[in-house]
């Protein structure tokens, strides 16, 4: 299966602002096996990253988001993502 560049992380945005539905990022992909509390996992017809409610048992991409990405014709890389304290 080949998944697009961009990702959209469930639940995240930029410090003080709240994205419904949540970002749009640039990811790169740790590996598959079954996400821990607190990790974003892809699935999904239309892949999604959704944030791990807590531990699951079965396999899954994991993600995790690189740069949010700016609507550009297209997108391109904007700031980093800053998880500490996410």
């Amino acid at each position: 299966m080949a998944l697009p560049t961009t990702l959209r992380f469930e639940d995240l945005g930029r410090p003080g602002e709240r994205v419904i539905g949540g970002a749009v990022c640039f990811y790169e992909v740790v590996g598959k096996r079954a996400p821990k509390k607190g990790e974003w996992f892809i699935s999904g017809a239309i892949p999604v990253a959704y944030k791990a409610k807590n531990d699951l048992v079965s396999e899954y991409l994991v993600a995790r988001p690189t740069h949010f990405a700016e609507p550009a014709r297209g997108f391109v890389k904007g700031d980093p993502v800053n998880l500490k304290g996410a």
